[in-house]
């Protein structure tokens, strides 16, 4: 995941919401992930364009908010008889 810090936001936001017991406060919660989801986006674009070095860290991490599993390769060949 490519942004760690951000995500732990996306938690702890709504949980605090949730924590003072208040359902109403989670509707202005929403609308942060919302808007920490488009930081993240214009973010990652921003680190294309002026870090050398990110586009090809943007292959290795695929995950920019939530974590994902990046998809293994087949180590295993198989032989036919």
């Amino acid at each position: 995941m490519r942004h760690p810090g951000y995500f732990a936001m996306l938690i702890s936001i709504p949980a605090s919401a949730l924590a003072i017991g208040s359902w109403l406060a989670l509707l202005p919660s929403i609308a942060f992930a919302l808007v920490l989801a488009q930081r993240t986006r214009l973010e990652d674009d921003f680190l294309r364009c002026n870090l050398p070095g990110y586009a090809e860290y943007v292959n290795n991490v695929p995950g920019r908010l939530l974590p994902i599993k990046k998809p293994r390769k087949n180590l295993y060949v198989k032989y036919s008889a």
